[in-house]
């Protein structure tokens, strides 16, 4: 995990990002986590152009390193430029795609295949959770019964959801064709070999159970990739852009290949917005600061004044053509409620705050970005104890005319042992 923000007013970006990442792997049956402090999350991505991006989340795209993706995309860009940062968004996810050296069809074979087994294993579970009398061995015709209703209730699930403009029905038909016929060999042996499952070999098609299964795959991918997705937000100016701002995108990896990449948010400065505060991943403490009170502030206030109201109008003898009402109005008094008392903290707290950013130089908006990153990762560490947003807070400005300036930059090696990478760096520039 990590807290990364972003501040943009119409002078400037700033960029500030810890260094916490956290690594997960089974381990005797448990989940194990382990922490590390060194992690880079902010990456030039032009050497010419005034645009950078920060990454959170997982700092791999089907175990090929982000930092490797973007500096090499960062070299074949060169010196070309982009009329705005949605285009070097754009541009990014071309690469990503395009490139059979990062990404050889073999890799992406092997991320397919494990992909579509995690999908075998997750239908088995809902097939057992949904259908008890398939979780052990038992009347076969129960069973034959059971398995057939599942098969037709999900078939069911998967033809009423639409497919994302990411793929098309020809995608789906393809991977059928090219892979059900191994996935289905992959499902029979392993029914067959597991003493827990053996009672299901009998039952289940491993052909119709394979294409189920990537006809899953390719509907229901969040669930699939286990919401091990990268968030890349890339910020700056393009050529055309005279005002900042940010593109977020979400990538997952590939199906194939499809390179399975989405357009999260953007939010840009102009002249009708003059100052933006955006958090990513953990940001409790950041949506404080900028809201006034937390989320969980605003689920406790409309919870409280839902049930006290009640119990109010409930001690009250109303007759029942009256009583019959209540709910209707109870639920619009406390919307009525909610947006009076969120509208005041935010008139008297956001207004002037938003204010105040709109007008801060570039080297105070770096400030205040670093300051709410350690903000947050000062509330992990006193009351989660999770180590997974802490260590050195790497902060960097973009102006249209600068370009990107490290304001904070952390090296794994001492600069000043190392000159020549220095004057490398000059070169290149």
């Amino acid at each position: 995990m990590t807290c990364e923000v972003a501040v943009l007013n119409r002078m400037a970006v700033a960029l500030a990002a810890d260094s916490a990442v956290t690594f997960s792997a089974f381990a005797d049956g448990q989940l194990k986590r382990t922490y590390a402090s060194g992690a880079n999350k902010i990456f030039q991505l032009s050497t010419i152009a005034p645009v950078g991006v920060m990454l959170f989340n997982n700092a791999t795209l089907q175990d090929v390193p982000w930092e490797l993706i973007i500096k090499s995309f960062r070299t074949k860009l060169g010196t070309n430029v982009k009329n705005s940062v949605r285009e070097y968004a754009d541009a990014l996810s071309e690469f990503v795609r395009t490139s059979a050296d990062l990404f050889p069809p073999a890799h992406r074979e092997k991320h397919f295949k494990q992909l579509a087994a995690r999908s075998v294993f997750y239908l088995l579970l809902k097939a057992q959770t949904e259908k008890p009398v398939l979780a052990s061995a038992g009347d076969l015709a129960l069973q034959q019964a059971a398995i057939t209703d599942f098969f037709a209730s999900e078939t069911a699930v998967n033809a009423a959801t639409t497919l994302n403009p990411i793929f098309v029905d020809a995608d789906i038909a393809n991977a059928k064709n090219s892979h059900a016929g191994w996935l289905a060999h992959e499902i029979a042996t392993y029914l067959t070999d597991s003493p827990q499952l053996q009672h299901l070999a009998a039952v289940i098609s491993a052909q119709e159970f394979a294409e189920l299964a990537i006809d899953s795959l390719y509907r229901f991918y969040h669930v699939h990739f286990n919401s091990n997705h990268t968030g890349i937000v890339v910020a700056g100016f393009g050529d055309h852009d005279f005002f900042p701002l940010y593109s977020e995108l979400g990538y997952y990896g590939f199906l194939l290949d499809r390179l399975v990449v989405e357009h999260v948010a953007s939010k840009a400065i102009n002249h009708d917005v003059e100052a933006v505060i955006e958090a990513f991943a953990k940001k409790s403490m950041v949506d404080t600061f900028v809201s006034g009170f937390g989320p969980e502030v605003w689920a406790t206030v409309n919870g409280l004044f839902r049930t006290h109201a009640s119990q109010f109008v409930n001690g009250l003898a109303l007759a029942p053509a009256i009583a019959a009402t209540v709910p209707t109005l109870l639920a619009t008094a406390e919307g009525e409620f909610a947006k009076a008392w969120s509208d005041q903290i935010w008139q008297t707290h956001y207004g002037p705050l938003k204010n105040v950013i709109s007008g801060l130089p570039p080297n105070e908006m770096a400030e205040l970005a670093e300051t709410l990153v350690m903000l947050e990762s000062l509330k992990e560490k006193v009351t989660e104890r999770t180590q997974s947003v802490g260590g050195p807070v790497d902060v960097a400005v973009i102006t249209k005319s600068e370009g990107l300036v490290w304001i904070k930059r952390k090296h794994y090696f001492s600069p000043e042992l190392n000159p020549r990478y220095f004057a490398r760096q000059s070169q290149t520039q």
